[in-house]
């Protein structure tokens, strides 16, 4: 290869042309990266022949027409190429921004409409609770209802057991052979076991009714604090799903995507609300069929007690009867014994005898019928008993 001489350098000097050519490219596919391959340097074509290396000749040159045509070429090829090359990553570019902007719109919209059904979702579970709380807080004040109808039934049974109790003390202040175990006194001793059982039986279903009570309260205050919880998490949502990119609540909040503090997901979330639900009507099933029990004891209950004391008040009718059938058989009888003594005297005795005994019959009679005026309430009442003391009062 011919060198030339520089003026000034010991060294001869080989000009290297500074430009480069490429290849023809093709537009990169979404994901690749866009690659230039190197270019073969253009090599020197030399000094034009019939020249020499002469300082200070006029006429000296470094390259010759072909080498600049070439290196035209090649630059006006390579710039020619960029723009090709810059035109296609332009419009790549845009194709991915469109790309991008779509895709973040259908997932937007897709989250949207996933926080709208979720807000719909909690809304109907809260429905569905508020609709059991409210059904459970009427059977909470129906059954406090049964317990206040069980506490004064309960002081209503004291009053007629203490008649018993004192028909039975009145009794035990009969005379000699008079002082027997007689129907009257078996109907009320029955009268006064069943009304004792009675007692017990509505202080055991009041204990029961009072823990069905706190059971019920227990579990509506659970469902109020779920339902207090959804519609705190509705709230939540629904301002979620209100916001939009022109939103002024927005900002970035670095590192929320990867903060998972949730405890339940889709399928446990609706497990939840239901066993809740399930829970809760179970414990109102139970308090309803509580409260039928206690409507059928009450009914039994009065039903016997109200037989009793009518057997009680046949009985003590019937013994009245009888005691005064035999009363007067017995008069009868003095009467005919008295007969035989003189007649004055008989006469006399008679007289005394009846005046003092009726007096005697009477005072029971009035004191019956002064004993029967301190009843109370509904058991005051014009019954055959107090036809009977008028009648003997009016003798």
């Amino acid at each position: 290869m011919a060198k030339y001489c520089m003026p000034g350098l010991d060294v001869a000097h080989t000009p290297t042309l500074g430009h480069q050519t490429s290849k023809q490219l093709t537009c990169p596919k979404d994901g690749d990266c866009l690659h230039v391959p190197k270019a073969e340097p253009c090599k020197p074509t030399g000094p034009v022949k019939g020249l020499s290396c002469v300082p200070g000749c006029s006429s000296y040159s470094r390259y010759s027409a072909c080498d600049w045509e070439t290196a035209y070429n090649n630059t006006h090829n390579t710039a020619e190429h960029e723009r090709i090359v810059a035109d296609r990553l332009r419009s790549t570019t845009w194709c991915l921004v469109k790309t991008s902007e779509k895709r973040l719109h259908d997932r937007q919209c897709n989250n949207t409409r996933k926080i709208g059904e979720r807000v719909c979702d909690v809304a109907f579970w809260k429905e569905e609770l508020l609709a059991e709380i409210q059904r459970m807080e009427f059977e909470c004040d129906n059954m406090t209802e049964y317990i206040r109808v069980l506490q004064k039934t309960l002081c209503e049974t004291k009053l007629p057991l203490s008649i018993v109790e004192e028909c039975l003390m009145q009794r035990e202040k009969r005379l000699g052979i008079e002082c027997t175990h007689d129907e009257p006194e078996r109907t009320l001793c029955k009268e006064a076991e069943v009304i004792r059982n009675v007692q017990e039986k509505l202080k055991e279903f009041t204990t029961k009714a009072q823990c069905q009570l706190k059971k019920n309260r227990a579990m509506q205050h659970d469902c109020d604090l779920d339902v207090a919880d959804k519609h705190h998490a509705q709230g939540v949502d629904d301002m979620a799903h209100q916001l939009r990119n022109r939103s002024c609540k927005i900002g970035f909040h670095p590192g929320a995507e990867k903060q998972d503090n949730t405890i339940t997901n889709t399928e446990t979330y609706h497990k939840y609300s239901q066993n809740l639900i399930v829970r809760s009507q179970v414990e109102r099933e139970a308090s309803e069929k509580l409260r039928s029990d206690i409507d059928c004891f009450l009914r039994t209950s009065a039903k016997e007690m109200w037989n009793r004391f009518n057997q009680v008040n046949t009985a003590i009718l019937a013994r009245i009867q009888e005691v005064t059938n035999a009363r007067n058989r017995l008069q009868i009888q003095l009467e005919k014994t008295n007969n035989e003594i003189r007649e004055t005297d008989r006469a006399i005795q008679l007289v005394q005898r009846s005046i003092v005994e009726k007096e005697e019959g009477l005072k029971v009679a009035q004191t019956r019928l002064d004993e029967r005026t301190r009843r109370r309430c509904v058991e005051l009442c014009r019954d055959a008993a107090m036809h009977g003391l008028v009648v003997v009062t009016a003798l």
